[in-house]
């Protein structure tokens, strides 16, 4: 066996063991999202450890609340788009469920309510939530995140903190674009005004709403819509979350190594320019087949995709956020080296002293009869 498949052979093990030991928070919270359109002025619960103080208690045990999830998915299925996301979801066994502010809100004192909750493959809607409407919005929006990591592979690739900042910038947008055109289209198949919300987001449907009868091209006015998308996320105060979620995980690998296997294996593997673009263009299909769909964003260039100020632009605080990001990012590969370093040599050792236990003691010679 060599020494690379070795240290392969060993990293897999290690990662099972850890994975239970170590990493459980981590993991509960890995692919968390949150909130709809019109929930909150600020970000919600962040995608960290800390996440992990959040319930996932499904109330659909509830007859009621089963009958208003039926409906829900009734309604979104009346649009071609709303049959092609819950195809996709069943497809990938995400589920839907119903809770409650108690177990969604890992603060009830801070005055946000939260609408709508992704833990990757389950989507959580707040059933206090007394507007059909709104929570229909929230389910498209939450089940989009879920497409994103599953159908275009937003996650699949280790990022530097400013492209994972760029990344999450543009899938929230992408998720707002995609709840105002699942809106409109909802709105034309039922014959019913278009519900446009309040504030920002309200600016962003009229505009959408103008552009498409106006007789503009869906794929068209969707990249207008999600260009105009930026301005409203960053108003919304993600990049707090984005920027200060980056920095706790990042910290946590400082402080404890062991969280450092889930990044081990994709260190050496971040995209170039053109990888990290393609993932972003298929990340905003205008509808859900990453195959055959027109991306919203098809005119930008792969430049266009590292480029802040295209997604929304940055303050001086941003910026120095995004440079304690880099910098804890390094201290957590580099606390990662030197525990799996030890670690490999502990497993060496350990091995070492068992072979060494099962080698044959050698016999000691008889002496030679005397010659007569």
């Amino acid at each position: 066996m060599t020494l690379e498949r070795s240290n392969k052979t060993l990293l897999s093990k290690f990662n099972r063991a850890a994975r239970h030991a170590c990493i459980a928070a981590v993991a509960a919270g890995a692919f968390f999202f949150a909130g709809d359109a019109r929930s909150h002025q600020a970000p919600v619960a962040p995608q960290s450890a800390v996440t992990a103080s959040i319930e996932t208690t499904d109330l659909t045990t509830d007859p009621a609340a089963q009958k208003r999830l039926d409906h829900l998915r009734a309604e979104i299925c009346r649009t071609a788009d709303g049959r092609a996301l819950f195809g996709f979801s069943d497809a990938n066994n995400t589920k839907l469920e119903m809770s409650d502010s108690k177990h969604m809100d890992s603060d009830l004192t801070d005055a946000i309510f939260i609408r709508g909750l992704n833990f990757g493959k389950t989507v959580q809607l707040n059933i206090e939530e007394k507007s059909d409407t709104v929570l229909m919005y929230t389910a498209v929006h939450e089940l989009r995140h879920s497409w994103h990591k599953l159908a275009a592979g937003t996650h699949d690739m280790e990022l530097p903190p400013k492209q994972a900042w760029i990344r999450d910038r543009v899938l929230e947008a992408d998720c707002y674009s995609f709840e105002i055109h699942f809106g409109y289209e909802y709105a034309k198949q039922c014959g019913i005004a278009f519900d446009t919300g309040e504030g920002s987001y309200a600016t962003l449907a009229k505009s959408y709403a103008a552009d498409r009868d106006a007789g503009m091209a869906a794929n068209v006015a969707y990249g207008r819509l999600m260009e105009r998308a930026f301005p409203h996320v960053k108003s919304l105060e993600y990049d707090e979350d984005f920027l200060n979620r980056q920095i706790r995980n990042w910290d946590a690998v400082v402080k404890t190594p062991c969280l450092g296997v889930t990044h081990a294996e994709k260190w050496n593997t971040e995209p170039d320019a053109k990888e990290f673009a393609a993932m972003l263009r298929r990340a905003t299909t205008v509808g859900i087949d990453v195959k055959t769909g027109s991306s919203a964003l098809s005119t930008w260039t792969d430049a266009d995709f590292q480029s802040l100020d295209k997604t929304g632009g940055a303050t001086t605080d941003d910026l120095d956020k995004l440079a304690k990001a880099d910098g804890k990012r390094g201290e957590a590969k580099a606390a990662w080296d030197v525990y799996w370093q030890q670690t490999l040599d502990a497993v060496r050792r350990e091995r070492e002293a068992k072979e060494n236990s099962q080698q044959p003691k050698p016999q000691a010679s008889l002496p030679k009869a005397p010659s007569v």
